[in-house]
């Protein structure tokens, strides 16, 4: 039989090299059968696949990655085409598309053109020639539209980055920055500043032209003639910027701003005034469009504008893999992205702060996360604007309802950190502050906060009771590296006849989380297919409830508890069947030691509140970076988290416990926090591609609180609100109960909804025990 021909008579043979035959004779199966196996082909038997393995590993036999690419019609690779990576937008473009590619399995292959025509012309035609997928390009030549025909006919698909060539069947992806930057001048002019210089690469660049137009524009707005004097162009190198920065700054009527859109040029004028030793004071301000940088916001003398690099990247990586997947079927299009003009607020007067009540030290609860720790971090900054000491107290979760509840009315505490479904309890009963008067001070404070949140955080009675503090919400996290493995692949369809994909739903959560649960699968990569905890109510509670909507089950009908309904106690019933795929101690699991199991590389699935992720990504203790993949929910529903600051009602010194969470919320301060751990939802912080390099899930972060729902209570016959703590207590019980085997679904649900019931129509709390 030839599987039983003997490898050792091939290795005889002096520079014995084996062929895909002799795979084939060895593992006693046909030539095209080997061929799908190496083309990742899913439709084979799992026998087969170890047999052509075992051979091939026996045969020493290498497969051709150039032939078997050219068979696929694919090479997997992505050209990307920059002019230099030393500027923050080009660096930064391809860090990201980078990512977004090897998400999908691309390799990406670095090119710089250094503004070198002939250099782009001579790259492109390699491209061609090494049969890649794609090309993202920020051209030096928009005006070759022939070049571009050519290549275009000869079937290269390029997408364009920021700078738009003349070719009318481009596919381009580019920021529309006019409107912003006459925004920017106009607010300038108006700020009093008479001269305002601009310093740009070449004008033929799409940016640069729309931002020159925003130039003039805002200078007629206001009657005003542009000075030719205050307007430099020069190249794209540090040399020539730093040569027409000097000439700006040493003009005899030098600007008192100068406008620019490159890292570069920023330090090229910052560089000129130390060269020309100008004191700080009688420096030019630079205020920079560039992407957001936590960086760069602290910079002395520099106003930062952020433009949305994160969504153009996003949107470009996408155009690619529709170009890809359509081909010349993909008609020409063109995507400009609006940039939206920003309200300079560095440029509103800056009163000090002035604290009316008695000045003592600030107090501050909040819980322990890494939220706690970035304020512990970042505390000084706060004291040394302020003068004020603050102490910072922290309590676990658990904790953290019932000591602010005993501070009605005392003054222990300045500020709070609460738990969102908390806030209209603590409004209704004025255990937190009003701070309608506060917000109406400075209306535009928050105008960056990410859409519907402060309605989601903030908002209770029609008044503003806390400031969004961390924002977070669930989602499906995985072993990319495992899903991507081939072999997986296979068994998984041989056994379910389905492609293995994170699961779209908890049907299909638990049929995956039991194929890589090594019980029951002892080829799993990992030992278990997922981690869960409900050992704290609101562990299992927040567990459960995705899984409740997915089912088409609700809470309640806006006046009762319905969770014994059929949906209700199917969707608790998935929920305890995934236990069969988790490790031994999950039901005591919280959501700590759900993140330990999860970065040990023992599990191949978590879905968790995004906030809990951050030491996942820790490489001093996870043996899972780099590894990880995420996704929506299974069903597309998951659980609003976050938390919000509110002033205490019984603090003595209110205005500056607001002026702390002003602080603590802050632009600039808010990048920070994220960094560390917390997330302050505002769009500097989403939009800021140093940390999405950090946290790549932070942008789906935002897109799942489209789906996300709210903890949300009927109120109880007296129009009084039902603690949420009660309902969480009373729900996590039956759902303990459940996953424990202590109770049955339908009997706990029934249970709990009784009770929770009867709660409605008591007049006290402690009335149902």
């Amino acid at each position: 039989m030839e599987q039983d021909i003997d490898p050792n008579k091939y290795r005889l043979v002096k520079n014995f090299m084996a062929t895909m035959k002799d795979v084939a004779r060895l593992a006693g199966v046909s030539h095209g059968t080997v061929s799908n196996i190496i083309n990742g082909a899913k439709g084979v038997s799992l026998d087969k696949v170890k047999r052509v393995e075992k051979a091939m590993k026996e045969l020493a036999y290498e497969p051709n990655a150039i032939a078997r690419s050219l068979r696929l019609s694919k090479s997997m690779q992505i050209d990307v085409i920059l002019p230099n990576i030393v500027a923050a937008a080009m660096a930064q473009m391809y860090t990201n598309l980078s990512a977004l590619f090897a998400e999908k399995g691309y390799v990406t292959n670095l090119h710089i053109t250094n503004e070198d025509a002939e250099l782009e012309t001579r790259l492109l035609n390699m491209s061609l020639m090494h049969n890649v997928d794609g090309v993202m390009l920020a051209t030096c030549q928009p005006q070759n539209t022939e070049l571009f025909r050519r290549l275009r006919q000869s079937g290269l698909k390029i997408v364009f980055l920021q700078r738009e060539p003349d070719d009318e069947k481009r596919h381009y992806v580019g920021l529309d920055a006019r409107r912003q930057a006459r925004s920017t001048v106009s607010q300038l002019l108006k700020a009093g500043y008479g001269n305002i210089g601009i310093l740009l690469s070449p004008i033929q660049y799409t940016l640069e032209e729309q931002t020159f137009n925003g130039y003039v524009e805002a200078h007629r707005d206001h009657n005003l003639t542009v000075q030719q004097h205050l307007c430099a162009v020069s190249s794209y190198d540090r040399e020539g910027l730093l040569k027409e920065a000097l000439r700006l700054v040493a003009s005899a009527k030098p600007p008192q701003v100068i406008l620019v859109i490159c890292s570069q040029a920023m330090d090229a004028v910052l560089k000129a005034c130390e060269v020309l030793h100008i004191p700080k004071h009688a420096r030019p301000l630079v205020v920079a469009n560039m992407p957001t940088s936590w960086t760069l916001t602290s910079r002395e003398g520099v106003i930062y504008v952020p433009h949305p690099y994160i969504e153009l990247v996003e949107a470009a990586f996408q155009m690619m893999l529709d170009y890809i997947e359509r081909g010349a079927k993909f008609s020409a299009r063109t995507v400009f992205l609006k940039v939206k003009p920003e309200h300079l607020k560095e440029l509103d007067p800056k009163p000090e702060i002035k604290v009316t009540e008695p000045r003592r030290k600030l107090r501050v609860l909040l819980t322990i996360d890494r939220a706690r720790y970035a304020m512990e971090t970042m505390k000084s900054d706060f004291e040394q604007k302020t003068g004020m000491e603050l102490e910072i107290d922290a309590k676990a979760y658990p904790k953290m309802y019932w000591a602010i509840r005993d501070e009605w009315y005392k003054d222990n505490y300045d500020v709070f950190d609460v738990d969102i479904p908390w806030l209209a309890e603590f409004a209704q009963k004025k255990v937190v502050e009003n701070l309608d008067r506060y917000i109406a001070r400075d209306p535009d404070y928050y105008d960056d906060m990410l859409p519907n949140i402060f309605e989601k955080y903030s908002l209770r009675q029609g008044s503003v009771y806390a400031i969004p503090f961390t924002f977070c919400t669930q989602l499906l996290f995985y072993r990319k590296d495992c899903f991507a493995d081939i072999r997986m692949q296979r068994m998984f369809y041989e056994q379910h006849k389905k492609e293995l994909r994170p699961p779209h739903t908890w049907e299909e959560f638990n049929l995956v989380a039991q194929f890589f649960t090594r019980k029951y699968n002892p080829d799993s990569p990992t030992e278990f297919g997922t981690t869960l905890g409900s050992r704290m109510s609101s562990g299992g509670v927040c567990e459960y409830l995705p899984r409740l909507w997915s089912f088409g089950g609700k809470v309640h009908d806006g006046t009762r508890f319905t969770l014994d309904s059929e949906e209700a106690v199917r969707a608790l019933e998935n929920y305890r069947e995934s236990f069969r795929y988790a490790s031994d101690g999950s039901c005591d699991n919280w959501w700590g030691e759900q993140a330990v199991e999860f970065r040990s590389g023992k599990t191949a699935m978590i879905t968790l509140f995004t906030d809990n992720m951050s030491t996942v990504t820790e490489w001093s203790k996870s043996r899972v970076n780099g590894k990880i993949g995420f996704s929506f929910m299974p069903g597309k529903v998951s659980v609003d988290g976050g938390w919000a600051l509110a002033v205490n009602a019984g603090s003595r010194q209110k205005d500056a416990a607001f002026e702390f969470i002003k602080w603590a919320t802050d632009r600039e301060i808010s990048v920070l926090n994220t960094i560390l751990g917390g997330f302050v939802p505002r769009r500097t912080a989403v939009e800021n591609l140093e940390v999405a390099n950090v946290y790549p899930w932070l942008h789906r972060t935002v897109e799942a609180s489209e789906f996300g729902r709210t903890r949300e209570l009927p109120l109880k016959t007296d129009g009084t609100c039902l603690s949420e703590q009660r309902f969480e207590d009373i729900l996590g019980k039956a759902v303990y109960d459940t996953v424990t085997g202590r109770s049955d679904a339908c009997a706990a649900l029934a249970a709990a909804t009784e009770k929770l019931n009867i709660l409605l129509a008591a007049d006290e709390l402690q009335k149902v025990e």
